[in-house]
């Protein structure tokens, strides 16, 4: 599951879900969509195709339970309850099991693309460091480059002074 470490990093990026056995089917299906549009939302920050597999797998799931359902409306009148309640509970272990694959894929995709940011921060930070040392150099060097102009300024003046005589340019 989700971690730690994940929460805080995602300080304000954070959303809960009531995944109780007790939420009905409609509220779970929801908050599942919910979350694939956060993170659609999030692929499309990073300008990479996030969610085209799961939204083309979630509608051959939805063709199929439809299907199922469809099954099940038949059934009526033909099937004892015993038989439609036990193809309504395969139907709804069917449904947990493909809310279970979609969440893990989501919970996958969302640690790559941490990782993907993760690796991204600290070539930044790298390649400011670089820049800030390469800056603090020439800093240095032109500081330097001034302190040796000074000094030779300084002792042009001397020998000027020594000579007694006086500069056309001053």
């Amino acid at each position: 599951m989700i971690s730690r470490r994940f929460l805080r990093l995602a300080t304000t990026a954070c959303v809960l879900f009531d995944n109780s056995s007790k939420a009905s089917e409609s509220k779970k299906a929801k908050q599942v969509q919910e979350l694939l549009d956060l993170v659609e939302v999030v692929s499309k920050n990073n300008k990479k195709p996030f969610m085209v597999d799961l939204s083309h797998e979630t509608m051959e799931n939805e063709v199929v339970i439809e299907d199922k359902k469809k099954i099940i409306k038949a059934m009526k009148g033909h099937y004892t309850k015993q038989e439609m309640s036990n193809c309504k509970e395969e139907a709804e272990n069917s449904l947990q099991h493909q809310l279970s694959q979609r969440i893990n894929k989501v919970e996958t995709k969302l640690i790559e693309t941490e990782s993907l940011l993760e690796h991204k921060l600290t070539e930044e930070k790298n390649a400011r460091l670089e820049a800030e040392k390469r800056a603090k150099k020439l800093q240095e060097e032109s500081s330097e480059e001034i302190k040796n102009l000074k000094e030779k300024l300084k002792k042009a003046e001397k020998k000027l002074d020594e000579k007694g005589g006086s500069c056309i340019i001053l």
